[in-house]
C-alpha cells in the first residue's frame, strides 16, 4: 500500500491548480506567470517550485487528472 499524501502538500497543490484554472478563464496561458499564480494562491515562488517545475507541468497535471477521470467515466457508462 502506498504512502498517504501529506494533507498540507495536497492543499497547496490544489490552491496552485485552482489559481491556474481561474487565470485561464480570463487570460491565455502564455500570459500567465508563476508570480500571478503564487499571488493568487497565497504562496511564495519557492513553494511553487517545490511542487512543480513550471506552469506547463502544473497544467499537465490538471489535464492528466481530467483525462483519467474521463476514462473512468467512459468505462462505467460502457458497461
Amino acid at each position: 500500500m502506498g504512502k498517504r499524501p501529506d494533507p498540507r502538500t495536497e492543499s497547496t497543490k490544489m490552491r496552485i491548480k485552482k489559481a491556474l484554472l481561474e487565470y485561464l478563464c480570463d487570460s491565455p496561458f502564455e500570459r500567465i506567470t508563476v508570480k500571478n499564480i503564487c499571488d493568487s494562491a497565497g504562496i511564495d515562488r519557492g513553494t511553487f517550485y517545490t511542487h512543480y517545475r513550471n506552469l506547463s507541468a502544473t497544467l499537465d497535471e490538471i489535464m492528466t487528472r481530467l483525462w483519467k477521470k474521463s476514462l473512468q467515466g467512459s468505462r462505467t457508462t460502457a458497461h
